[in-house]
């Protein structure tokens, strides 16, 4: 937490309540403002919500006060301004997205996946994502590189990281509920169009796994056809493309739609472009236990 000018020199923080989320969250909106017109921040509910609305963070207004205001206000203060913000955002603009928010929302996904609890995670990160692209929307931001500048220093987890942990988690659950599956193909197909100038790993592996999504769905058809897009677009490892495509064809991935000959075909496409040996090895492995299957 940046404290700057709210810091004060000589401090006695072991004479003071600390303040938390919790203890501030149990006052009423009125003593939260009189708190903060106490130290010094002139601050009321109509210009609090203006003011908010202007801000992508809690962080953000609570700088702007420090240098409004110009206060040396002790250590425990400062949290309590830093909390107030929170608080205050949530019940005077709850439709106004702050970046602290998606941040608590997403931890406490993580930690349901911790316990478990697969999908209800996924659902909270469901909304986390929804309420990414609508706090996106007036920004122009078209890498998750340069979301992860913007936002990294209110996020616990920098958001190329989480966005991936989110795939595979729609991936993973999908296997036992299918609606899973049709939300990873809208999820992946949006990060796809919002953020087209992210890296190409990042890119292919949101395309790779919409196209076994089709196939998984039994959408055989669409999964084909956009494999094939996929591979248009170029990417830096392409034989990745093959060595997942191929792997929809055997018991291994998906039963539905086993054919060893497509397999064996998209894996020695892959073997004509991999370069890294370790790849080269683990599409030798699969051509050769299909044959041994044979």
């Amino acid at each position: 937490m940046n404290k700057g000018i709210f810091e004060q020199t000589n401090r006695q923080t072991t004479q003071h309540e600390r303040w938390t989320t919790k203890k501030v969250d149990q006052m009423s909106t009125e003593e939260i403002l009189t708190k903060l017109q106490e130290i010094g921040i002139a601050i009321d509910e109509r210009t609090f919500t203006q003011e908010i609305k202007t801000k992508k963070s809690s962080v953000a207004l609570a700088l702007q006060w420090e240098k409004m205001y110009k206060r040396n206000i002790d250590d425990p203060i400062i949290d309590f301004v830093y909390i107030a913000v929170g608080v205050l955002a949530k019940r005077l603009a709850p439709e106004h997205i702050l970046i602290e928010q998606l941040n608590s929302m997403m931890q406490e996904g993580y930690f349901l996946y911790g316990q478990g609890k697969e999908k209800e995670a996924c659902e909270l990160w469901w909304e986390v994502w929804r309420k990414t692209l609508q706090w996106l929307a007036p920004r122009e931001i078209s890498s998750v590189e340069k979301l992860n500048q913007l936002t990294k220093p209110s996020m616990t987890q920098i958001y190329s990281n989480w966005v991936q942990d989110f795939e595979t988690a729609l991936s993973e659950l999908g296997q036992k509920d299918e609606q899973f599956l049709e939300m990873l193909i809208q999820y992946t197909t949006e990060f796809r169009e919002v953020f087209s100038q992210t890296n190409s790993n990042i890119m292919m592996n949101m395309g790779i796994s919409a196209r076994e999504a089709f196939f998984q769905l039994d959408r055989v058809k669409e999964g084909e056809e956009l494999f094939t897009k996929l591979i248009e677009e170029k990417h830096d490892d392409p034989a990745w493309i093959y060595i997942r495509w191929g792997d929809l064809y055997t018991e291994w991935m998906n039963g539905g739609t086993i054919d060893h000959k497509k397999a064996e075909s998209l894996y020695k496409k892959a073997l004509e472009l991999a370069k890294d040996e370790r790849d080269k090895e683990a599409i030798l492995e699969r051509i050769n236990d299909l044959r041994g299957e044979e």
